[in-house]
C-alpha cells in the first residue's frame, strides 16, 4: 500500500495491479443569478450551489471492467473528470470527499500519471475495434520513452 511520505506509485513502479476507490465524493458548482430582464419566476435571485454528485462511493478494482451507468445529467461524465484529476476545488466549485489509490489516500494529480482520460466525444473510427482505439490513443497520448510492449 502507498503511505504518507512514501514515493508514488509511479516512482515506485506499482502500476500493474492498482485498486481505485472514492468515498463519499461531493462536488457542486455555483450558478450565477439570472439578470432581472431574464429571470423566469421560478428562478433564484441569487447564486446558488447546485450538486453534481452526493455522497459517491465506488471501487474499481484492477482486471475489471466496470461499467458507470445513468441517464443523462446523472453525473457520469463528472465523476469521471472528478477522478482523473480534471476538476479542482477552486471559488467556483466545491469538491470533498476522498480518492484512494490502493487503499492510501492519493496525491492530487497522480491518478493523471498513472491511467489516461477518454473523453466522450474523443474521435474514433468506426471500423476500429475498442482494442485498435486504445492502442491509437494510448500511442498519441503516451510519451515517445514508453516501450511498444508497455503500451
Amino acid at each position: 500500500l502507498l503511505e504518507a511520505g512514501k514515493a508514488s506509485l509511479l516512482e515506485r513502479g506499482a502500476t500493474d495491479q492498482i485498486t481505485i476507490e472514492c468515498e463519499r465524493l461531493e462536488y457542486s458548482v455555483k450558478v450565477p443569478a439570472a439578470s432581472k430582464s431574464k429571470r423566469w419566476p421560478w428562478q433564484s435571485k441569487e447564486e446558488q450551489d447546485k450538486p453534481i454528485l452526493k455522497a459517491v462511493s465506488a471501487r474499481f478494482l484492477p482486471g475489471r471492467i466496470t461499467a458507470i451507468m445513468g441517464a443523462s445529467g446523472a453525473g457520469k461524465t463528472s465523476l469521471l473528470n472528478v477522478l482523473g484529476g480534471e476538476v479542482r476545488p477552486s471559488p467556483r466549485n466545491r469538491l470533498s470527499g476522498r480518492i484512494l489509490i490502493n487503499g492510501a489516500e492519493g496525491k492530487p494529480g497522480e491518478l493523471k500519471g498513472i491511467s489516461e482520460f477518454v473523453f466522450q466525444d474523443d474521435l474514433i473510427f468506426q471500423t476500429m475495434t475498442v482494442r485498435e482505439a486504445i492502442r491509437m490513443s494510448a500511442a498519441l497520448r503516451l510519451p515517445k520513452t514508453v516501450l511498444a510492449e508497455e503500451r
